[in-house]
């Protein structure tokens, strides 16, 4: 059953947020204090992503009982062609048997940049973050662009999370430039949705953008 059209909206708003802060808290204050940086044959960074990916499951369940696929676009149409983009759910399942398969891979730039950082991160990144904002896509400009600014606020805190060293080597003046950057970027990408209406877009927006900083760093 659907939530109701009002708690939707707040519950939209709060799960990023949350989600953002808790992804500072374990990845910036928690790891750092963990002595072990490997747990069997993973990484402890690999362990903790899956972890978060598993503790999230009652969400996607609450979420695709939402049907957000009804006020979305499952294709676009480019210089009068229709580019079909499949369904969020399907996305879903690739992230999660991606991150499985990655694990005996633990020690390749496959497993850690190409998987995690190329397709698990986007597409749970924009399912979480974007794909949330769907109720507010039939607001005023004012009301979205408000709705935006929580998002991408929990997007910056989520992504300062998880590069934790940085937070002993860079000085508040970058800290704070990094956290503006992937606001820009999240603000960039809720425009986006709100033209577009499809959250299939913006993951492979994303996706190529991540890819193009992997490339910089092979």
């Amino acid at each position: 059953m659907a939530t109701n059209p009002k708690q939707q909206y707040y519950i939209c708003l709060l799960l990023p947020l949350t989600w953002g802060i808790l992804s500072y808290v374990i990845f910036s204050l928690l790891r750092p204090l963990i002595s072990i940086s490997q747990f069997g044959s993973a990484p402890l960074w690999m362990w903790l992503w899956l972890l978060q990916m598993i503790l999230f499951t009652p969400f996607w369940v609450w979420l695709f009982k939402q049907n957000f696929p009804l006020e979305q676009r499952n294709a676009i149409r480019i210089f009068g062609k229709k580019i079909p983009f499949g369904k969020p759910l399907h996305y879903l399942f690739i992230a999660y048997i991606a991150a499985a398969a990655a694990i005996p891979f633990h020690n390749t730039w496959y497993a850690e940049w190409l998987v995690f950082g190329g397709i698990v991160s986007p597409i749970f990144e924009e399912l979480f973050s974007r794909n949330l904002l769907t109720p507010w896509l039939k607001k005023s400009w004012v009301s979205f662009l408000s709705a935006s600014a929580v998002s991408s606020t929990a997007f910056a805190l989520m992504h300062w999370g998880f590069n934790n060293a940085e937070a002993f080597v860079f000085s508040p003046q970058q800290q704070f430039l990094k956290f503006l950057s992937h606001f820009i970027f999240a603000m960039v990408l809720c425009l986006i949705f709100r033209l577009s209406k499809s959250v299939q877009l913006l993951i492979w927006l994303h996706i190529v953008s991540n890819l193009q900083f992997i490339l910089t760093k092979l």
